[in-house]
């Protein structure tokens, strides 16, 4: 969780600053660079500038350039989700570009000093649905079936004939249903004695009966369900392509500084117009929104 930063000089010339933090509030300072953020990256050669990237904060200030994202992540909760599609309903939009290809993080908080259940997706594709997201994951979120011997309703406690694999940690906040997803609740495993030949399962946010279960009479682990927080960190890389051209890319909103008495703004390099900037600690400070970006994601800078 602690802060660090480690300064590479390579054969070819660059020096590049690397920065972690596992708690990405807190201002830091690493030599020349203030960050508030998860992960910073700020690369020189003999030419100055030559790449400087944040993600999961809100600040990289460095003596010729600064990045401040409007935000270090987004969140939203899973409203209603289609195992078999491998799509989630966010109850809200998400302002970004396109998501393909990106990675969130899906699960929810354990109760006070318990491990909550967390997990990673990688996402194949988003869509605006009104005024909320819908994503489609690249990977199933089928964890377990088995056959249910037993329901004890008054504990809520489900036995099973198969023991959950995995680590013994992860035992709270998994996703429990019937085996056609009809029914929901949340689980945490209980595990079984040795020699044990039935595993329990405790079962929260409803009545639990042996006939939920239906015919098949088997229960489902899901990685994510219902009421899940689904969080993403933001991102901005700036990189320089050539002696006062930079690429820009950035999933949110942010002002950008570079030493300049102007900028200008392209997104194919060919067409530019100048952008309103103002003079601050010596940078020429632009504010740009995400609809800027297109959905690739990707503007170009000019220096004047």
């Amino acid at each position: 969780m602690r802060a660090v930063a480690v300064e590479v000089k390579t054969t070819n010339g660059h020096t590049d600053l690397c920065f972690a933090d596992g708690k990405p509030d807190k201002p830091r300072q690493a030599g020349g660079v203030a960050v508030i953020g998860e992960f910073a990256l700020y690369s020189t050669d003999a030419e100055g500038l030559r790449q400087a990237s944040l993600t999961g904060g809100t600040a990289l200030h460095a003596p010729d350039v600064a990045l401040m994202p409007a935000a270090r992540e987004r969140t939203a909760v899973v409203s209603k989700v289609d195992y078999g599609e491998k799509k989630l309903w966010l109850d809200k939009a998400w302002q970004t570009p396109s998501l393909k290809g990106r990675v969130m993080e899906i699960g929810t908080a354990g109760a006070a000093g318990a491990p909550g259940h967390w997990t990673t997706y990688t996402i194949e594709k988003s869509q605006a649905e009104g005024a909320r997201t819908t994503l489609i994951v690249q990977s199933g979120a089928d964890y377990y079936r088995s056959h249910v011997e037993e329901v004890e309703p008054e504990k809520g406690l489900v036995w099973c004939g198969i023991a959950k694999a995995g680590t013994s940690g992860l035992n709270a906040g998994w996703v429990a249903t019937n085996d056609d997803a009809t029914k929901a609740w949340r689980a945490t495993y209980q595990g079984g004695k040795r020699g044990d030949t039935r595993y329990g399962f405790e079962l929260t946010g409803g009545p639990v009966r042996l006939e939920d279960f239906g015919e098949a009479r088997a229960m489902r682990l899901w990685e994510y369900g219902v009421g899940d927080t689904v969080r993403q960190s933001t991102f901005a890389s700036l990189r320089r392509l050539a002696p006062g051209l930079y690429e820009l890319t950035a999933d949110t909103d942010l002002a950008v500084a570079l030493k300049a008495a102007s900028l200008e703004l392209s997104t194919d390099q060919a067409a530019w117009r100048k952008l309103t900037v103002r003079q601050a600690g010596g940078l020429a400070e632009c504010r740009l929104t995400v609809q800027d970006f297109g959905p690739s994601g990707k503007v170009y800078l000019r220096v004047k």
